[in-house]
């Protein structure tokens, strides 16, 4: 921090003679001086032994070469075989672009072998070797290495030491610069380091709070929560864990953007808030995650009260940046002491209460119970099983059911379903697929899902069922999108079919968070005669501004909105607004869940284009639908 006029010296000046001030420079230039002449007399010293070093090892590395060489050629010459020393000696004359003269004379003056290298100006070192070839012959060897690639590393280590040692002096006169500076503020260090007492102070406080929404982060949760344990078993009370976790907070966050989300943060901050007393404590975890402590407060009805109304208060819609936005929240509740006696046992069993209430459909709340320890137990085994089933093939199978155009009644496609009867029974894919998708499972899944798809219409296709397209769910994320596309493409070669055979259909969670690579895979799919369909159209959070730019061929109404049709006003509304909105974007629309004959009826008058239903056919197995398609069969539409 730089000095500033208004401060002062609060003892008044003080007053320095020039030589006092001359003084500590003196004895400083002397040490600066001695110091380089130490340095300069190590540096010559390792200089001097470095070099030495390097040219005995050059010597060595020759002595070396030649005890090697003369080994070979000794072999050569013992055979009698002349011309193959020669050879030999040439060659490793050859091998090395640091030898000058390699040369093989016999006894009597006559040269055997001869190698030589232009390297007039090297300055060289060379050996001299007797070889004995019989019981009278012998023979000299001579090699001739240039040390010029010596001298060179010698040269570079001498300027590297000399710039080092040109570093180091230069990084002396800085210091002592900057020293001379000091000098002139070392009258403010009282001051400077008060003010940053003063500032360490703050930081410290603000350490311990939220710097988005103000609240206490998890640093001052964890040291509250320690506190409150501490308490309660001194004084015999209990208290409880709320976990609350935004549902959804993701596909908001990246629909809109991160300052959306923050004041939507803010905002659910406030509210919750207002459904606490003063007294107890919301704290951030981290993210969209909050967990509120409800001191002196353990009868279970009490807590529900309040966590019912916290779910109450974020249910009405916010108006942020000229967008209304609706935000739910589920939360996990555990209980001290009942249901733990340590600050990190009850958040870890309020987290999973919390991905209970999750499971459970969201925007609710449940407490902790000894038998959420059972559900991962069975998570656990589902996910063994599941494994063991993708290893044989023998477990899982694909069902189709058929979806009906309302106007001709005919059958426009199927749509394969995944079945797995595993050694526990019929396992739901409602509760095996989010296994898979938390164990790293769901790749090899999808992949079995698709070939054997692909399979199936192949051998429909062979035995003469042409035009029927097989609808593929991809239940993936964006990791998995590029291995589903690639498979897909081999697939169709494989087994000869065409990308009119086939269409995919994504979730709208999946597509609000595609990637420009995943919008372009679909779109090829498309202009190949592929068809993509977002399902469960209506459960997410689509943009109408989003919506419109995707390559998507069909929406297909989610059968949560069909279940209640006609009766029901909201669902009868929402219906008739996606159809409405798919006609104008031209897109074709499908009622999922169809089982009733009003239920048909309203979705046909309303302008739907396909149904698909228990009342025109269940799932089928593979060969049942190839008796349906091939008897040409046309569904029951009224």
């Amino acid at each position: 921090m730089t000095a500033c006029g208004r401060c002062s010296n609060p003892s008044g000046p003080v007053t320095v003679t020039k030589a006092a001030e001359a003084q500590p420079y003196r004895a400083l230039w002397l040490t600066w001086f001695l110091v380089s002449l130490a340095m300069l007399a190590v540096v010559s010293g390792i200089f001097v032994n470095e070099r030495q070093m390097r040219f005995a090892e050059a010597d060595q590395r020759l002595e070396t070469q030649m005890g090697y060489l003369a080994h070979v050629l000794g072999t050569e010459l013992t055979g009698g075989d002349f011309e193959q020393a020669r050879v030999q000696l040439e060659a490793w004359g050859r091998l090395s672009a640091d030898t000058r003269k390699v040369q093989l004379v016999a006894a009597n003056g006559f040269v055997l072998a001869d190698f030589e290298r232009d390297l007039a100006a090297a300055r060289t070192h060379a050996m001299r070797r007797d070889i004995a070839f019989s019981y009278r012959n012998t023979a000299t060897l001579y090699v001739e290495e240039s040390l010029e690639p010596v001298y060179a590393s010698v040269a570079h280590l001498g300027w590297q030491l000399l710039a080092g040692m040109m570093l180091v002096e230069s990084i002396a006169l800085v210091l002592m610069f900057q020293f001379s500076r000091f000098r002139r503020q070392v009258r403010l260090t009282e001051l400077e380091y008060q003010r940053r007492l003063e500032a360490q102070q703050a930081l410290e406080r603000m350490a311990t709070l939220d710097a988005l929404t103000g609240l206490p982060n998890r640093y001052l949760l964890d040291q509250q929560l320690a506190q409150r344990v501490a308490e309660a078993q001194r004084f015999g009370r209990g208290f409880a864990v709320m976990f609350v976790d935004l549902d959804n907070f993701k596909t908001i966050n990246d629909s809109y953007g991160h300052e959306v989300g923050d004041e939507l943060l803010k905002c659910v901050t406030g509210r919750i808030q207002g459904c606490l007393r003063a007294y107890d404590m919301l704290a951030r975890f981290g993210g969209d995650e909050f967990v509120v402590l409800l001191v002196n407060m353990t009868e279970p009805d009490d807590v529900e009260r309040i966590a019912e109304k916290i779910i109450d208060a974020l249910s009405p819609r916010l108006r942020i940046a000229d967008r209304e936005l609706f935000v739910s929240a589920s939360i996990g509740i555990s209980l001290f002491p009942g249901d733990a006696d340590s600050p990190g046992e009850l958040l870890r069993k309020a987290d999973a209460a919390m991905y209970t209430s999750k499971e459970a459909g969201r925007n609710c709340h449940r407490f902790y119970s000894d038998s959420m320890n059972a559900t991962l137990a069975r998570h656990h085994q589902i996910e063994t099983l599941l494994r063991q089933a993708l290893d044989s093939g023998e477990q899982l199978r694909l069902v189709y059911q058929p979806q009906v155009d309302l106007a001709s009644g005919e059958i426009s496609s199927c749509e394969a379903l995944l079945r797995w009867l595993s050694p526990l029974g019929e396992i739901s894919p409602a509760e095996f697929i989010p296994v898979a998708k938390q164990s790293a499972l769901m790749k090899s899944l999808q992949a079995w899902v698709i070939d054997e798809a692909l399979r199936q219409r192949a051998a429909w296709h062979k035995r003469g069922i042409d035009t029927l397209r097989v609808d593929i769910n991809i239940a993936g994320g964006k990791p998995l999108m590029r291995d589903v596309f690639e498979r897909i493409d081999r697939g169709l070669k494989q087994y000869g079919l065409d990308y009119r055979h086939i269409g995919i259909e994504l979730t709208e969670h999946a597509l609000i968070e595609a990637s420009d690579s995943l919008i372009a895979a679909l779109t090829h799919l498309r202009e190949r005669g592929g068809l993509v369909s977002l399902d469960d159209f209506g459960t997410g959070f689509s943009s109408l501004s989003h919506l419109k730019t995707l390559p998507v061929d069909v929406l297909k109404i989610d059968r949560t909105f069909i279940r209640d049709l006609p009766a029901g006003q909201m669902d009868s509304a929402i219906v008739k607004a996606v159809i409405a909105m798919g006609k104008s974007m031209g897109r074709r629309v499908v009622a999922e869940g169809v089982e009733t004959q009003a239920q048909c009826d309203y979705v046909r008058q309303a302008g739907c284009d396909l149904a698909q239903g228990f009342l025109f056919h269940p799932p089928l197995e593979a060969e049942q639908a190839f008796e349906l398609l091939s008897g040409g069969r046309i569904a029951n539409s009224g």
